[in-house]
């Protein structure tokens, strides 16, 4: 007997030991695996080879849909290859190392991280609580032309039914801010949900032309997020969104895609020599002569956290008439920036265009 159980532990050791070693934690679902990682889909139309540690790839007739989640969803087994998390495969107290959802109380400028102090996403303005879910994009090509975001939220609960909230775009990263700037920015910038009343169990919106704006702005710099604020309750815990549980989809539509080429003659154009650079770089600003147009557009530089470096005067940029902007890798009071990636974006009334430099000084 004691010669079966030695054996039978030698067996689960080493299955701990070298086919989960590269398993990452991950936490308790809430609702069955399928439910969320396909929901409105099948493991049918998924392209597994386009996974990543965080996202799932659907193809559908109309649409490719980058379903991207707060968290892993992927271990790499093995053989090197990405597979669904499930039960038999890792821990499921995930809540312990994730960090992309939680909340700011602005009170005692404590940024509450799930696993930290709750596995819950608070949202309560009496109580100085405000929301935020933050996504990693990078499996999103820069070059992608976004339909729609769908933001996916699973409440735990909602006990004053009277009461809305607000979601708001993120001006700043949540993971590389303090918690004041966290608790300032989830109710700050473009309000995306205004005094939405929902309940427990999934909840979902759709966050609109200022939601996509918003994206493909964030593209090169592979992050997205949204506060949540507004709510107003008696007690703390009236409105819990669960840590860890939240995705969006991101929804390229398979006609615009094929029409990309066409859009690609209508907006703006920024060219940028040298690149990189060790000094001064000049960026051209202009549109492609297919087609006559001209607008004011609105030039900033932005390092890789997206935070504003520098913004140039208002111009105005045509197919006929090109903009010419000379950086020195100075920020808005002329001192040097530490050398590095840096995105320049060029704003106008109907494109976000973005540029990355490299400073190598």
């Amino acid at each position: 007997m004691k010669i079966l159980s030695m054996l039978l532990l030698i067996s689960f050791l080493s299955g701990f030991l070298f086919g989960q070693e590269k398993c990452f934690q991950v936490s308790k679902f809430l609702v069955e695996k399928n439910k969320m990682f396909y929901r409105s889909y099948s493991s049918s139309q998924e392209i597994i080879e386009a996974r990543t540690l965080n996202t799932k790839v659907f193809k559908t007739e109309h649409n490719i849909v980058f379903r991207i989640f707060s968290h892993f969803v992927h271990y790499i087994d093995n053989n090197g290859r990405l597979q669904d998390i499930s039960p038999g495969c890792c821990d499921f107290n995930w809540q312990v190392n994730e960090s992309f959802s939680g909340y700011a109380d602005g009170l005692f400028e404590e940024t509450n991280i799930c696993g930290t102090n709750t596995n819950y996403i608070y949202v309560n303005e009496p109580y100085y609580y405000r929301g935020f879910v933050e996504f990693n994009t990078d499996a999103v090509p820069d070059s992608a032309v976004i339909d729609s975001i769908i933001l996916n939220l699973f409440c735990v609960q909602w006990l004053n039914p009277s009461e809305g909230h607000d979601i708001w775009s993120m001006e700043n990263r949540p993971l590389s801010s303090t918690a004041m700037t966290i608790y300032n920015d989830a109710a700050n910038g473009d309000c995306y949900i205004a005094n939405y009343v929902g309940g427990a169990g999934w909840n979902s919106w759709n966050l609109g032309e200022q939601g996509v704006s918003r994206f493909d702005s964030l593209l090169p710099f592979d992050w997205f997020a949204v506060g949540i604020s507004g709510f107003n309750s008696s007690s703390a815990a009236d409105l819990l969104y669960q840590c860890g549980t939240g995705y969006i989809d991101v929804i390229e539509s398979v006609g615009i895609k094929r029409n990309q080429k066409s859009l690609q003659t209508t907006r703006p154009v920024i060219s940028i020599s040298p690149a990189p650079f060790t000094t001064t770089t000049t960026i051209i600003l202009s549109f492609p002569p297919k087609r006559a147009q001209s607008c004011a557009a609105l030039f900033q530089i932005y390092d890789s956290a997206a935070r504003l470096v520098k913004t140039f005067p208002s111009v105005e940029i045509s197919n006929f008439k090109s903009v010419k902007i000379i950086w020195d890798g100075t920020d808005e009071h002329n001192m040097t920036v530490p050398r590095g990636r840096y995105f320049c974006r060029l704003k106008t009334n109907g494109w976000t265009i973005t540029k990355q430099l490299i400073f190598i000084h």
